[in-house]
């Protein structure tokens, strides 16, 4: 008896930040930097912003940007250690802008 192979394609779009939220985003992202960076940790003169602060600024949930994450949108700092995952607001913000194109 022959086998059949099938193979099944799922036709995803690519995940994208609706264009019209992401200037939405970019402000509250900015603003609630600006008002509570004194109360951030600082390592080597870098702020350590994690995912919630990231959803708190930008009134999201945690879930949303664990999925940008996960999707690619949004990345990491640069500046972060291997152990040590933190955000830098300027490349979130260049990030976002980039979703805007």
């Amino acid at each position: 008896m022959k086998s059949i192979e099938l193979t099944i394609k799922e036709n995803k779009p690519t995940p994208q930040i609706l264009k019209k939220d992401i200037d939405t985003l970019v402000d509250r992202l900015q603003r609630g930097f600006s008002a509570n960076k004194h109360k951030l940790t600082q390592l080597n003169g870098y702020y350590l912003i994690t995912n919630i602060h990231l959803s708190k600024w930008m009134k999201v949930t945690p879930a949303t940007v664990n999925k940008w994450l996960k999707d690619g949108l949004i990345k990491y700092s640069e500046k972060s250690y291997d152990n040590l995952k933190f955000f830098d607001v300027n490349e979130v913000i260049s990030q976002l802008r980039k979703q805007k194109q």
